[in-house]
């Protein structure tokens, strides 16, 4: 039977035996019929740091996982040590004291691999060797000659559009609103 010990606290799948699996219900009642659905999910159980669980063999007093086993489980036998063996060649874990900051880890390896990169570009091209425009570029004076069919064309469009406003019609009041007008302010005083 493989057994681990859990270094650090863990959401983990599984259950003690004799126990049916960790759940969760979901029920919602639905408003015009009354009737309530219900549907089960699976959620993994809370562990602390320092619990053994195991694979295989029921033993009843260890939590029986379901899954591979993590970093974060110290193998207690050699079954154990050789499913985490398997494992982290598999899914590629890292080395506890080389994956710290500054210690070889993998950030000053990917520092490391661009570093690289960017010196092999280097070697490679001089930034001397590489050319001015790209073959099927526009030349200089068809440049010249769009750039001043363009400063035309603003300026035609500047001289349609004016940025001050015209100036707006007076119109003489009729005598009706003349009159409206009195009497709303003969009302008020």
């Amino acid at each position: 039977m493989a057994k681990w010990e859990l270094t650090d606290n863990h959401y983990i799948h599984g259950h003690y035996p004799g126990e049916d699996k960790t759940s969760w219900q979901f029920e919602e009642t639905n408003r015009d019929t009354g009737r309530i659905a219900r549907k089960l999910f699976t959620v993994p159980a809370y562990l602390d740091k320092g619990m053994i669980v195991s694979q295989g063999e029921r033993n009843p007093r260890e939590f029986e996982f379901v899954g591979p086993p993590t970093p974060e489980m110290l193998p207690l036998d050699d079954e154990a040590q050789a499913i985490s063996d398997k494992e982290q060649a598999r899914a590629g874990w890292g080395h506890a004291i080389n994956d710290l900051p500054g210690q070889g880890g993998f950030n000053d390896a990917l520092l490391q691999k661009l570093t690289d990169a960017v010196e092999a570009v280097a070697r490679n091209q001089s930034v001397a060797a590489q050319p001015a425009a790209a073959v099927g570029m526009v030349s200089r004076a068809e440049f010249e000659a769009l750039q001043a069919q363009l400063l035309g064309l603003l300026a035609k469009k500047e001289g349609q559009v004016s940025d001050t406003e015209e100036p707006l019609l007076e119109i003489e009041p009729t005598p009706a609103e003349l009159s409206k007008s009195q009497a709303q302010a003969e009302r008020r005083a």
